[in-house]
């Protein structure tokens, strides 16, 4: 931070590129106030982790844009690549019901 070498000046400069080039850019949802549409995509990689614990998503969308996602893993021990699909689902419906 006292002295940036020149790799960090080309970088800033970069962003600065990418941020002019981008202003006139952005995020759009279509508005259907009357019939909203909100689905939920999730799933699981299964117990393939070195501690069993498997690995799991979600994204929630709402009239076509993303409001919510995550990616984390899971706190549980699962005995089986369903309980790890069961668990993902129930994390997925606390995220809708709260939304």
């Amino acid at each position: 931070m006292y002295n940036p070498g020149l790799e960090y000046w080309q970088a800033i400069e970069r962003i600065f590129c990418y941020l002019s080039g981008t202003k006139n850019l952005w995020l759009t949802y279509r508005c259907n106030v009357i019939n909203p549409e909100l689905y939920a995509y999730g799933d699981t990689d299964g117990n393939v982790a070195e501690d069993q614990h498997a690995l799991s998503g979600y994204a929630v969308l709402l009239n076509g844009g993303t409001v919510s996602w995550s990616t984390k893993k899971q706190e549980i021990v699962s005995l089986s690549t369903t309980e790890s699909e069961y668990i993902a689902a129930t994390h997925i419906m606390k995220e809708v019901l709260w939304l």
